[in-house]
């Protein structure tokens, strides 16, 4: 009886996450509700976001990225005191890399895409 009691008690502990568990729509529902509801967070036009990248022992690039409604983003980041700059305008796509080794990489790559584009090569997948 004891035995029988243990069983199904300890079968209503692991189940009873089960039982309460939320669908995903009820935890998105609730998620823009506490944020002020679906109109307040379609009225945000820009969103500021703040990180620093750690980039390996003893370096690190703190870095700025402002994403602005339709479809406009800027990154800004700072390595070794060179700072490179991303952005999309919602067309075109720009960039400023300081940084020496990302720059030859650029050229590098620019070079080996024109060659590629007169020889007809496909693009390699890696």
């Amino acid at each position: 009886m004891i035995k029988k009691v243990c069983v199904s008690l300890i079968a209503l502990v692991v189940l009873a996450p089960c039982l309460l568990a939320q669908s995903v729509d009820e935890i998105i529902a609730k998620n823009v509700q506490a944020r002020g509801g679906a109109e307040k967070l379609k009225s945000v036009q820009t969103i500021k976001s703040t990180a620093t990248m750690s980039m390996g022992p003893g370096m690190e690039a703190p870095g700025v990225l402002i994403q602005k409604r339709p479809a406009l983003a800027r990154l800004e980041f700072t390595v070794q005191g060179l700072t490179a700059v991303q952005a999309f305008d919602g067309k075109n796509a720009w960039q400023i890399l300081t940084v020496r080794w990302w720059t030859t990489r650029a050229r590098d790559i620019r070079w080996s895409c024109r060659a590629r584009r007169r020889s007809k090569a496909p693009m390699p997948t890696s």
